[in-house]
């Protein structure tokens, strides 16, 4: 770094593409601070804040929390000397400003080990109640984070990123920043941690923003004309919008085709050759759903052809599930009142969009 010699990264499977150049010493905080003004990272068009995104898989939460933690400074240093005397890797500690609990991520294969000295050191407290519980999260977790120089002094970065996990529909279990400004870090459920990777990279504009879109009543005149529609301007979509769209499963009346894994549908022009292949299933709802839980895309979107009371059903299922819905008919809107409520309800909570104009997807 002195000697200010540069360190190129490459891509073997792409040697030509001009990778990644680190050099040099990047400017303290107090030097970025200088004039103590924070400038919107949007307002410098072009110019991207961040640098990276990282996860960490296979990472546990241990929480201790209790009236004694209100207050006692030597309660941090015992929770953090026990870590040491344990030779835990601590690798993010929060702490609520409300004193109440404090909260480390470990490893997940030092949980339990993590958890025993825990409730060795506070043995005591935790007799006298004063110490209400101390605990190690049995699902799985990971560490989402965003990196890069110009986070310093630029507002509104954060924002960007916990409003892009917030509409992937991604629950966020902790939250860290570096006082470097360079690093935020979250913690989420390992099962949506591609999701979130997804999330981020679209939201700061390092990948294409691709929305996974299932088509259903696709042999019908709507369902026709809408495919035909996206074959003609998906080039334009992805040229002039930075937008694709990858259709991975259509489905008619009694049968449907879904791409392996959430996979895009290569070709869909004939659609009725598609699902007379030997490939295509039985109409199953309850199947498509979990295809649209599996997907780890953030932007998933159902455009329902079909007016078909059955498929009305799973609006509220799958809006739960953060997945967006449009469709020309009027089953769900006009149909019992409850779950014309309940749909509106999921679609509230859940921050999704639910389109239902009855000129969508005309021709």
């Amino acid at each position: 770094i002195d000697s200010n010699i540069p360190v190129y990264v490459r891509n073997i499977f792409n040697p030509s593409f001009e990778g990644t150049v680190i050099q040099g010493r990047c400017a303290s905080l107090s030097e970025v601070n200088k004039d103590g003004k924070a400038v919107n990272w949007r307002a410098n068009k072009g110019e991207i804040p961040i640098k990276g995104i990282t996860s960490v898989d296979a990472v546990g939460l241990l929480t201790l929390e209790g009236a004694s933690v209100i207050g006692g400074a030597e309660v941090a240093e015992r929770f953090m000397g026990s870590m040491a005397g344990a030779n835990i890797d601590v690798l993010m500690v929060t702490q609520a400003s409300s004193e109440s609990s404090i909260t480390v991520v470990v490893p997940e294969n030092q949980g339990k080990a993590a958890l025993a000295a825990l409730e060795s050191t506070f043995e005591l407290e935790l007799s006298r109640s004063n110490v209400n519980s101390i605990s190690l999260t049995e699902t799985p977790m990971a560490i989402v984070a965003i990196i890069g120089e110009g986070m310093a002094m630029q507002s509104g970065v954060s924002a960007s990123f916990m409003s892009a996990l917030a509409k992937a529909n991604v629950n966020i279990r902790v939250i860290a920043q570096g006082s470097s400004e360079r690093q935020v870090a979250v913690v989420v459920e390992a099962s949506q941690a591609s999701r979130a990777l997804r999330a981020a990279h679209m939201a700061f504009t390092l990948s294409t923003t691709m929305v996974s879109v299932a088509i259903l009543g696709g042999t019908g005149k709507l369902g026709s004309a809408l495919i035909r529609q996206l074959n003609a301007q998906k080039d334009d979509m992805a040229k002039n919008l930075n937008f694709g769209v990858c259709v991975n499963a259509i489905a008619s009346s009694t049968k449907m085709f879904a791409g392996r894994g959430g996979q895009c549908l290569v070709s869909f022009n004939d659609v009725e050759e598609l699902l007379a292949a030997d490939d295509a299933e039985d109409l199953d709802l309850d199947l498509l759903t979990e295809s649209f839980d599996a997907d780890v895309n953030p932007h998933r979107v159902v455009i329902d052809c079909t007016n078909n009371e059955d498929v009305a059903e799973y609006y509220e299922k799958w809006m739960s599930a953060g997945v967006n819905v449009i469709t020309p008919g009027k089953c769900a809107s006009a149909g019992p009142l409850d779950r014309y409520r309940a749909i509106q309800a999921s679609q509230r909570s859940n921050s999704v969009e639910w389109q239902y104009e009855s000129s969508v997807g005309s021709a």
